[in-house]
């Protein structure tokens, strides 16, 4: 139960100090020692998460809030305690008046991925976070403060945003790889580079001149690939085969098929598109 007098707020945290401390008589929620009950148990609560937490009370959005909290208010830290929330964020008072005022109106709203900078180890840094606005009330029922409470999603957002990227990297080669061209000497060993070959295998150069190329296949296609590559070559003709490659890391056997078409022209070079 929550103690009265400079005994309460309970903990040794900064934050349950600081509001202990503060002189809560000279604003509008009076000297601490008469708050409702409501207020005290809400704020015994947001002290106690290790999650971001944010009280604003009454019409005037005094604002309480706990020590993980203090890492998002960076420059006003020490002086939002007590203050209106209208007050000390003045400049970004559009960003969040429409979800406290849907909150002061008894609805709850959750706002997820919102990107915030946060100073942590002394360094201003983005972190995202699922935000949650709840209305809270009062002894009588009726709704005197907004409870934010921050989720951070940090790790979660970097790993998509991550798997988004390496995806478009995969897009963007299949897409090369489908228009990848090649030249050969009269023998069909390749003499020229072919970027996009190389993109999507991962191959250098070195590795994939005259027949080097072969390596990139998966071993149980590569004596396929090569047999219909030199009969092709033989036969100055088309040839049309599909085998798989192996992952540009080198490391296994990926899942793409390629199908590999090759235009021979008689002369001393050829020129093969796959």
């Amino acid at each position: 139960m929550a103690q009265v007098g400079t005994q309460w707020p309970v903990g040794d945290g900064e934050m349950a100090g600081r509001i202990r401390d503060f002189d809560w008589a000279s604003t509008p929620l009076g000297p601490i020692a008469r708050w409702p009950q409501s207020l005290k148990t809400i704020v015994d609560l947001m002290l106690g998460s290790p999650s971001m937490m944010s009280l604003v009370w009454g019409p005037e959005a005094i604002h309480l809030y706990n020590d993980s909290f203090t890492e998002l208010l960076r420059e006003h830290r020490t002086v939002a305690l007590g203050r209106s929330a209208y007050e000390t964020f003045a400049r970004s008072r559009a960003v969040f008046e429409g979800d406290l005022a849907a909150g002061m109106a008894g609805r709850s709203s959750r706002l997820p991925a919102q990107r915030y900078p946060v100073l942590r180890q002394g360094r201003l840094e983005d972190a995202w976070f699922d935000a949650d606005y709840a209305p809270i009330r009062d002894e009588a029922g009726v709704v005197a403060g907004v409870l934010w409470t921050l989720k951070e999603t940090t790790a979660q957002h970097l790993a998509e945003q991550a798997l988004r990227a390496s995806e478009a990297r995969h897009r963007l080669l299949i897409e090369s790889w489908t228009q990848a061209e090649w030249e050969t000497d009269a023998d069909g060993v390749v003499v020229t580079d072919s970027p996009s070959w190389r993109a999507y295998t991962g191959q250098t150069l070195e590795e994939w001149l005259g027949y080097g190329w072969l390596d990139a296949i998966h071993p149980a296609d590569r004596a396929f690939a090569e047999r219909q590559w030199r009969e092709a070559t033989a036969g100055r003709g088309l040839v049309n085969a599909e085998f798989r490659l192996r992952a540009p890391t080198g490391a296994g056997a990926g899942p793409t098929s390629a199908p590999l078409r090759s235009a021979m022209r008689r002369g001393p070079s050829r020129r093969g598109r796959g």
